[in-house]
């Protein structure tokens, strides 16, 4: 998986949790998750990020990725509106991601409710059950969905974290 897939897909995660916008988004990735989603190293990482934004300006436009000042080791990553507004002409969020959000905000949902949709979309799905209130589900598939769903059920429900794969073997 390579930035601007992932720029694509957090696009279209926001418009399905907010809705279609035309304004500019801001997103923030790790160090490490930014120089695997770029193919580099930290030696590489300006020239990697220049030759990203060359290529990308005539899809997601004149994108501004930069380290924040205050926090070394995290990059902020600025979809212009033009960006916002190609994803929109463009791409559609998936039916998967529709129904995976409209669940989890569902009031009374649980663990259990999200594996069972995950089930509908494909029999062969990976639930790590990392902790009673914690699992991590996935498809085998990845054409289904790419991504590793770090769910978390507490007092106020259920919440989440969408992870790449090497993303998501960091974190645990």
């Amino acid at each position: 998986m390579d930035l601007e897939k992932n720029i694509i897909d957090n696009v279209l995660e926001c418009f399905v949790k907010l809705g279609a916008t035309n304004t500019a988004i801001n997103f923030y990735y790790p160090l490490p998750s930014l120089l695997r989603l770029l193919n580099c190293d930290k030696e590489h990482l300006d020239t990697a990020i220049a030759t990203f934004k060359k290529e990308e300006m005539n899809r997601l436009g004149d994108v501004n990725i930069e380290e924040l000042p205050n926090e070394k080791g995290r990059y902020e990553v600025v979809v212009p509106v033009c960006g916002v507004e190609w994803v929109s002409k463009n791409y559609t969020p998936t039916a998967f991601l529709r129904a995976f959000i409209a669940e989890i905000q569902k009031p009374g949902s649980t663990l259990e409710s999200m594996a069972c949709l995950f089930q509908t979309f494909s029999k062969d799905f990976k639930i790590d059950k990392l902790q009673e209130d914690r699992w991590a589900l996935s498809f085998q598939d990845k054409s289904v969905d790419p991504y590793v769903y770090l769910i978390e059920q507490n007092v106020f429900g259920l919440e989440y974290h969408r992870f790449t794969q090497r993303e998501y073997q960091d974190v645990i």
